[in-house]
């Protein structure tokens, strides 16, 4: 990931911006909203742990360390997709997430806090996400000419 945004440095002139924006590897909570409270009733699986978005964070800190770019501004929202049943998550996490799921019993408890007599209510996957601004700076010495 590193040689990626290596790249992505040679593409950008000096002062250039990168924003970067991808999910941290902290558990998706999924949540039922009844009305105006929230439920937990699990957290998304993800086939390799959120190894990929902990990586991803990584990389950017070390193309950070190594000189290619200066952080301007970072910080973490929640970005949520909400649907009407564990069943359209769960669809539409198989078209577009591979590797992500939601298991039996977080699936079972959905459907359990679901059966309420609440009308306004709805199945939510509350993923943390970083974003961060980066400045491109002059090549390093070493990688330069």
């Amino acid at each position: 990931m590193v040689d990626a945004l290596k790249q992505i440095h040679r593409l950008l002139r000096p002062g250039g911006r990168l924003v970067d924006i991808h999910p941290t590897d902290d558990t998706h909570d999924i949540l039922v909203r009844l009305g105006s409270s929230e439920h937990l009733a699990g957290w998304l699986r993800e086939a390799n742990d959120y190894l990929d978005y902990r990586q991803a964070t990584d990389a950017l800190h070390q193309a950070v360390s190594l000189g290619y770019f200066k952080l301007t501004r970072q910080r973490e929202f929640f970005y949520e997709y909400c649907a009407d049943s564990v069943d359209s998550l769960k669809e539409y996490l198989a078209e577009n997430w591979k590797g992500s799921t939601v298991d039996d019993r977080v699936a079972a408890s959905v459907e359990e806090l679901m059966r309420s007599l609440e009308p306004n209510q709805m199945c939510v996957l509350r993923v943390p996400v970083f974003i961060a601004r980066l400045k491109a700076l002059p090549l390093p010495a070493a990688e330069s000419g």
